[in-house]
């Protein structure tokens, strides 16, 4: 598992490629400059094993390891396996001569090739106690790039550094001629070019994971990053330039030792406060392009903040444009609704108004019967005559008898007339039912003959017969009223698409775990180069001021939101089939889009 590394900072991709060719680099002369060193013990040419006269030659088994570590560092991330093997045979060789030197136990690693050449030098040729300390720490840090972890590629780099430490003090000893520097004790000191093979090997490693550890903070892609990599070069190698010029401008005479100390100061100072005040320049001319960054953010924010609010501006002003295209639509369907139910209240309605105004009639007559009657029985015998003639009289001109049966019957014709007009508002209640805002069982057999009921006034309009198909059905999580719509819609459309005298056919039934509703017509059907855009948004085929194009497209987002779908099956002059396909289940992902 990687762990995070403690500089989360961006790396310069032209830097990352730069010290990817150091580390390609560093691997091939690692192989090189050894290879010619064994080249130089097998054919023994003194110039390829020790590089200049009197110095010392780099030992064969340190050359073995140097190529062992230069061919793991060019394989690191091609086979990793074979590097840790690698690693594990550099980090053995250096740990048994170690071994050797401290215990006195001969361990003839160092011996193994050219046995009798190395024992024939002036001093016995053998791998001095710094290289092979050097071997161990850079094995262990080869080992530790094939890692993973970013805390262990970061101790690789820590080992590596160690490595650098080592090889660059013993090329300062070899350049300032001080032999402390580049040997341990009465050891044979490390060679020269070994020194500079390990130095190359430690900046290969260093370049091997450049964007993690210390290497982060030099490859980052911010001015502290662009600080380390101008200043790091010249803190390294100005003062040792300097003081090797120290040094050898007073061996040779040309000042005093103290002069030349002082003139290394006075020069390590100016040299430094130049590169000092160069990168403050820089810096400055980077603070002043952020600064103008910044600003130019800052303006873009407020750009972007003004085109948020218009956007959510526009987006409300589309919502309510959308709301009222729906009720619009919703209006459109009520107007024809209307229309229809008008026509069906207002015939049962003339009919009681006809029949109460015969029975005001008829029950006037009966009352003046009566109290003629009444006056009679209070009269005296001599007026009774009189009355009764004109009480006979009156019978006659409004047919008593008549009037008396017609009676109960024009009472229950009124009541059927009035039972009418209820079930035409009841239909209308069930049909709305607008303020539901939850899911509920419901029975769509119930809900569509109310839908039926209404419409069919705009259906007689038109001259169009409705025929009911209703199967038992279960109970249907769902919002009725607006089930009722969708039905309302297809009936409306099927209605108008059907020729005078044409049968509109509504069927249910139950399809395994869902439910059909059918609406069929017989009208001229569809032109299939149409039949994909029904469902658009205002598209519609009827005339100017006829349909908002929304009916069919509000249906196709309720049966959606329910979980259900809409098939069309239209063949030009055979009409059209509707198929509404609704699951008796409601899931998760629809339940919520149901609420309203």
């Amino acid at each position: 598992m990687n762990e995070p590394d403690r500089y989360s900072t961006h790396a310069e991709p032209r830097v990352l490629r730069r010290l990817g060719w150091v580390a390609r680099g560093a691997a091939v002369a690692a192989v090189i400059v050894p290879g010619l060193a064994l080249l130089g013990w097998a054919l023994d040419v003194p110039a390829l094993k020790r590089v200049l006269p009197g110095l010392v030659a780099m030992n064969p088994a340190t050359a073995i390891a140097f190529i062992l570590c230069g061919a793991a560092l060019r394989a690191r991330t091609s086979f990793p396996n074979v590097v840790r093997v690698a690693a594990t045979i550099v980090v053995l060789i250096g740990a048994a001569k170690l071994v050797s030197l401290a215990t006195g136990t001969p361990i003839s690693v160092d011996r193994v090739l050219f046995r009798t050449k190395l024992d024939a030098e002036p001093v016995p040729n053998r791998m001095a106690p710094n290289t092979a300390a050097s071997f161990v720490l850079t094995g262990l840090a080869l080992f530790m790039t094939t890692s993973r972890s970013r805390r262990t590629a970061c101790a690789g780099q820590v080992l590596a550094l160690a490595v650098a430490s080592f090889a660059f003090l013993a090329l300062i000893g070899y350049a300032y001629q001080a032999a402390s520097l580049y040997e341990v004790g009465t050891y044979i000191p490390m060679a020269l070019h070994t020194a500079a093979v390990f130095l190359l090997l430690a900046m290969g490693l260093l370049s091997s994971r450049p964007d993690r550890g210390v290497m982060a903070v030099i490859t980052a892609d911010s001015p502290s990053g662009a600080l380390a990599r101008r200043l790091l070069p010249a803190a390294l190698l100005l003062p040792a330039t300097l003081g090797w010029l120290r040094l050898h401008g007073a061996r040779t005479g040309w000042f005093t030792p103290d002069f030349g100390f002082t003139l290394v100061i006075l020069v390590i100072t100016l040299i430094f406060a130049a590169l000092l005040w160069w990168e403050l320049a820089l810096l400055d001319r980077a603070d002043a392009r952020r600064r103008q960054a910044e600003s130019l953010v800052r303006e873009q924010n407020r750009r972007l903040e003004q085109a948020i609010q218009s956007e959510r501006q526009a987006h409300s002003a589309l919502k309510a444009a959308q709301s009222q295209l729906v009720q619009s639509e919703k209006l459109a369907g009520l107007g024809q609704m209307v229309a229809g139910v008008a026509h069906e209240i207002n015939n049962p309605l003339a009919f009681v108004s006809n029949n109460a105004v015969v029975l005001q009639r008829d029950v006037k007559a009966l009352c003046e019967v009566l109290a003629l009657y009444r006056q009679a029985e209070t009269s005296g015998h001599e007026d009774r005559a009189g009355i009764l003639e004109r009480c006979h009289e009156l019978s006659e001109r409004v047919d008593l008898d008549y009037t008396a049966s017609n009676l109960p019957e024009l009472l229950v014709r009124s009541r059927d007339g009035l039972k009418r007009i209820q079930q035409i508002v009841k239909d209308l209640r069930d049909f709305a039912r607008l303020d539901e805002s939850t899911v509920q069982e419901a029975d769509l057999n119930a809900g569509i003959e109310s839908t039926i009921n209404i419409i069919r006034g705009h259906a007689k309009k038109k001259r169009v017969t409705i025929d009911t198909r209703l199967t038992p059905l279960p109970p249907l999580p769902c919002h009725p009223a607006k089930i009722n719509q969708v039905v309302m819609n297809l009936l409306s459309n099927a209605i108008d698409a059907s020729p005078d005298g044409a049968t509109v056919t509504v069927a249910t039934c139950r399809d395994g775990d869902a439910i059909h509703i059918d609406v069929i017509d017989r009208g001229s059907g569809i032109d299939p180069s149409i039949r994909d855009r029904i469902f658009d948004p205002f598209f519609t085929t009827k005339p100017p001021g006829h349909g908002t194009g929304l009916g069919l497209s509000i249906s196709y987002g309720i049966v959606r939101d329910h979980g259900g779908r809409i098939d069309v099956d239209s063949q030009p002059g055979n009409g059209s089939r509707f198929t509404i396909r609704l699951p008796l289940t409601v899931t998760g992902e629809h339940s919520a889009g149901r609420g309203g």
